[in-house]
């Protein structure tokens, strides 16, 4: 995807960048779930494809991209990387169990102590 100046410029003035945080937090319009729309050529696209694409390549067909952040308004091409849409859910799975895991241990934590 190559993209006309102007529309990275206009991409790169949506993104926050927070100190002591390696992601690019998308501060434009976004889905009811969190990932960022980015208007391109008449159409609305997922921000953190446009960027893939405009910084690595093209998205191979039939793969997802994944947030190995799992922060989904995150546009930091180095946080995203093509996966299948089975490897995607399973990673968000793992994540998702991981902090229900995190969590639980610290409210043990905080009742025995």
């Amino acid at each position: 995807m190559v993209m006309p100046r102007n529309d990275i410029n206009d991409f790169i003035g949506k993104i926050e960048i927070k100190e002591n945080d390696d992601c690019l937090y998308w501060k434009g319009r976004t889905t009811y779930n969190g990932y960022g729309l980015f208007n391109y050529d008449r159409a609305a696209v997922r921000a953190h494809r446009y960027i893939y694409e405009h910084c690595v390549g093209k998205i191979p067909d039939g793969l997802d991209i994944d947030h190995l952040c799992r922060n989904r308004s995150c546009v930091n091409p180095s946080h995203l990387e093509p996966v299948t849409r089975k490897e995607n859910i399973n990673r968000g799975w793992r994540a998702r169990r991981s902090v229900e895991a995190e969590g639980y241990a610290k409210q043990k934590e905080v009742q025995n102590a």
